[in-house]
C-alpha cells in the first residue's frame, strides 16, 4: 500500500507537474495569439497603406500624364506664337519699307514743290519786269481812234494774266 501511495503522490506531482506544464503552454499559446493578431493587425494596416501608397502612385501618374499633355499643348502654343510674331515682323518689314518709300516720295514733292514755288517766283519777276518794259512804250495816255487799248494796259492784263497763273 505504501508503494500505492507513493505512487499517488508520484502521479500527483507528475500531474501537478503536467498542469504546470499545461499552464505555462496555454500561456505561451496565449502569448503566440496575442502576438498573431498583433502580426494580422500589422498586416491589415500595411495593407491599407499599400492599397493608399497604390492609390497615391496612381494620382501621380495621372498628374504626370496631365503635365505632359498640358506642356505639349504649350508646346504646340509657343510654335503657334513664334509663327505669328515672325508674321508680324514681316508686316513690320514691309511697313518699315512702305514708310521709307513714302518719305522718300514726301522728299521728292517737297523738293518738287519748292521748284514750282521758285519758277513762280521767277516768273512773277519776269512778270514785274516785263511790265515795267512794257509801260515804258506807252503813249503817255493816248488812245489811237480805231477802238484798241493802249499798249501798256494790254501788257498790264498779260501780265496780271501770267501771275494768276503761277
Amino acid at each position: 500500500m505504501a508503494d500505492g501511495a507513493t505512487e499517488m503522490d508520484s502521479g500527483a506531482k507528475v500531474a501537478a507537474e503536467a498542469g504546470t506544464a499545461l499552464q505555462q503552454i496555454l500561456g505561451a499559446v496565449d502569448g503566440v495569439n496575442g502576438q498573431i493578431e498583433h502580426i494580422a493587425a500589422a498586416s491589415e494596416e500595411l495593407k491599407a497603406a499599400s492599397s493608399e501608397m497604390s492609390s497615391t502612385l496612381t494620382n501621380i501618374r495621372d498628374v504626370v500624364e496631365q503635365n505632359t499633355a498640358a506642356t505639349e499643348q504649350m508646346q504646340a502654343s509657343a510654335g503657334q506664337v513664334n509663327q505669328s510674331v515672325a508674321a508680324i515682323a514681316g508686316v513690320a518689314e514691309e511697313n518699315s519699307s512702305a514708310t521709307e518709300e513714302v518719305s522718300a516720295s514726301a522728299e521728292e514733292m517737297n523738293a518738287q514743290v519748292e521748284e514750282v514755288t521758285a519758277a513762280t517766283h521767277s516768273l512773277d519777276e519776269m512778270a514785274e519786269t516785263l511790265k515795267q518794259q512794257v509801260a515804258q512804250f506807252r503813249l503817255n495816255g493816248a488812245h489811237s481812234g480805231n477802238g484798241s487799248q493802249a499798249p501798256g494796259s494790254a501788257a498790264e492784263e498779260l501780265a496780271a494774266a501770267v501771275k494768276s497763273t503761277a
